[in-house]
């Protein structure tokens, strides 16, 4: 009963495997196999036991053994065909070639039977052997590669595919069509069955072979569309991630870990978090802090912004610290109502806490102003309020008086600024600017030594416009330069017809842009303007800034050397409120120190002003260096400064500002005052 347990084995093969395989085409398999099988083994078994009854009432070991193995020709060839994408692997052929081995014996077993002519021999037997090794073996090499499976390779059935196994299979079904219709085994009936059998499989096969392939087209598109629509979807995190570490990026200040400049305006436009709230905002700007950095030094200058954030974020844990610019803070401050006072308290309260900063043990004292603005609604404009009143803190500044609370007067003043750099931009100099003349003396008061050329702005729109009004703006916009030029001309027109017709070697005071100064043509315009005229380099005193002394690099060096080539006087303006350093006085080749109108307006009540004139003073002669006191408003400041060694004089003791035809004839004509010569 072998061929039982033979048949059962391949029937559980194929039932399975049933998960791995297409339903479809096995069924179509299935019935293509059986139908050919029957109409080609009927006959052959007809015609070879002709003699054999068949019947159900002959039914033995032989009928029942004939026809398990029939099932189990049947079930080989639908495996072979179910294990197409398998048929290569050395286990599926070694258990396929057991199986026809045991067929061939088997069927040779049957037909001696019948016939009656088997008799029992061990060398029959021994074939019976044969299959039984093949499957030992399959079954050594299945455990020696660790089991086999039927794993489906790429996601295609088992039965799936295969052309050639087709093709043989019906080249062979067609030569042996052939050979039993020719030797009259099978009739023509059953010969055109098999042929129909055939081509309606082809064309059952080739249709399910058609869908397949849509299936396995719709199956990929899906697969890419799925990977793309995965991989779209990791890239839109990777970009939300990338725009979250941006946008924090941008809205928080690198150096201090606060709020930036970005993201306060962002909160201010948006108006979500501030809606239905009374919001204060605070701007503060760290006063002279350039001058700090110069000094300390940038790694200090830093450390000193990382504690004023830390303590500002410290003192006001619940709102929000920003900051919006090298050396200027914000607080944004939300309310449930306003008080004036309570306003200026919290800017008290700003000011005090970061007042005194304390790094590696040494206490740094830091001045601030103060620029506050408050709404209830409309908040794009707090900033830009809350910066126009810090700027006019900062102008007025004095250390117990360094707050302003924006209102109409400082609305009325921005609108004034604003025009101020409409209006710079756009007149003609020659019609609404003019120039006075400050002269300059001697200690005694006896002898005109040069004078100051200033200009004045008459605007027949706003009026009369103060320097201090629109040469600070000139600065941020860079129309200071053409300023400076035309400033430059009229003073070297009008002291060379001074000079020129008195026979004099007066000097003229020139105040010069640190922009115009640290252009790359200065010193080639400045030549220019010499070459053009009568006017000797003697004659000419270019007063600069500590700012333009404090921006030094190599380019401003070698300005220095090129104005003491040319011959003309350099003078330090102002000398004496800011950070002057004596290395690069001494570097310079300065001629003369212009001590500050801030220090002489106090040395009537303040002894200490009055010292530190007279080591002003003592140290310029030392370094072979002029000194000249602006400002010079009392006879009290003129004895002190004489008693100090002051050499010469300005202010409004001695003369005040005036028109170049009234300062000719009040100084130069009259004859009251000995010119230099």
């Amino acid at each position: 009963m072998e061929s039982f347990f033979v048949a059962i084995i391949v029937i559980s093969v194929i039932f399975l495997n049933m998960k791995f395989m297409d339903k479809r085409q096995f069924a179509i398999d299935f019935f293509a196999v059986s139908f050919t099988v029957y109409y080609i083994a009927r006959p052959i078994l007809s015609s070879i036991f002709s003699d054999f009854d068949f019947s159900l009432e002959s039914i033995n070991t032989v009928t029942i053994t004939l026809f398990l193995d029939t099932i189990i020709s049947m079930a080989v060839i639908i495996i072979i065909y179910t294990f197409r994408q398998k048929f290569d692997n050395p286990i599926v052929k070694i258990n396929i070639t057991a199986i026809i081995i045991f067929l061939i014996v088997d069927y040779i077993y049957v037909y001696q039977k019948i016939v009656g002519i088997y008799n029992e021999d061990a060398i029959f037997d021994f074939f019976y052997i044969i299959p039984h090794v093949f499957f030992a073996l399959s079954v050594s090499l299945e455990s020696s590669n660790g089991g086999f499976s039927f794993k489906i390779q790429n996601e295609k059935a088992l039965n799936y595919g295969s052309d050639k196994l087709i093709m043989y299979s019906f080249c062979i079904l067609f030569i042996l069509n052939i050979i039993l219709t020719s030797t009259g085994i099978i009739n023509r009936y059953d010969s055109f069955t098999i042929f129909t059998i055939v081509v309606i499989y082809l064309f059952l096969n080739l249709s399910h072979k058609e869908k397949l392939k849509k299936d396995e087209l719709l199956r990929i598109n899906k697969e890419m569309a799925l990977e793309l629509e995965k991989k779209i979807s990791e890239r839109t995190n990777e970009l939300e991630n990338t725009n979250h570490k941006l946008l924090n990026y941008i809205n928080t200040d690198s150096l201090t870990g606060i709020g930036s400049r970005s993201y306060l305006t962002e909160i201010l436009d948006s108006n979500e978090s501030l809606e239905g709230t009374f919001v204060v905002l605070y701007m503060i700007d760290v006063i002279r802090f350039k001058n700090i950095n110069y000094i300390s030094g940038h790694i200090v200058a830093d450390n000193i912004l990382r504690t004023i954030a830390h303590t500002l974020r410290k003192e006001f844990c619940h709102d929000m610290v920003f900051r919006t610019d090298s050396n200027e803070f914000v607080i944004l401050i939300k309310d449930k109502s306003c008080d004036v006072d309570k306003l200026e308290k919290t800017a008290k309260k700003i000011s005090d806490s970061i007042s005194n900063i304390e790094l590696d043990d040494k206490i740094h004292k830091i001045s601030v102003a103060i620029g506050c603005s408050y709404c209830d609604s409309s908040y794009n404009n707090l900033l830009k309020n809350a910066e126009y009143a810090c700027k006019m803190a900062k102008e007025d500044f004095e250390e117990n008086k360094n707050y302003k609370l924006y209102d109409d007067e400082i609305s009325q003043h921005m609108l004034r600024m604003a025009n101020i750099e409409s209006l710079l931009k756009i007149i003609d100099y020659d019609k609404e600017f003019f120039m006075e003349f400050q002269p300059q003396f001697s200690i005694d008061g006896d002898e005109v030594l040069g004078m100051e050329a200033l200009i004045r702005w008459n605007s027949p729109i706003l009026g009369y416009v103060t320097p201090m009004e629109f040469i600070p703006i000139a600065e941020n916009t860079g129309t200071i330069v053409k300023i400076t030029k035309w400033t430059i001309e009229q003073s070297f027109r009008m002291i060379e017809k001074w000079n020129v017709t008195y026979n004099s070697n007066l000097s003229m005071s020139i105040n010069i842009s640190p922009k115009y100064f640290c252009m790359y043509n200065f010193i080639k315009e400045i030549a220019n303007f010499i070459s053009t005229t009568n006017v000797k380099p003697s004659w000419l005193d270019f007063e600069i800034t500590e700012m333009t002394m404090i921006n030094i690099d190599s380019s401003t060096i070698d300005t220095f050397e090129k104005l003491n080539y040319l011959g003309i006087n350099v003078s330090l303006d102002d000398f004496g409120t800011g950070y002057s350093s004596l290395n690069y006085i001494n570097s310079f080749k300065l001629n003369r120190l212009k001590i500050a109108k801030e220090l002489i307006d106090t040395l009537s009540y303040q002894d200490k002003n009055s010292n530190l004139v007279h080591a002003i003073i003592k140290m310029a002669d030392s370094l072979d260096l002029n000194t000249i006191a602006e400002g010079v408003e009392t006879k009290k400041q003129l004895d002190i400064l004489k008693d100090v060694g002051c050499g010469q004089i300005q202010g409004f003791y001695y003369g005040k500002p005036t028109n170049g035809k009234d300062f000719e004839e009040k100084y130069l004509i009259s004859g009251k005052y000995s010119l230099k010569k």
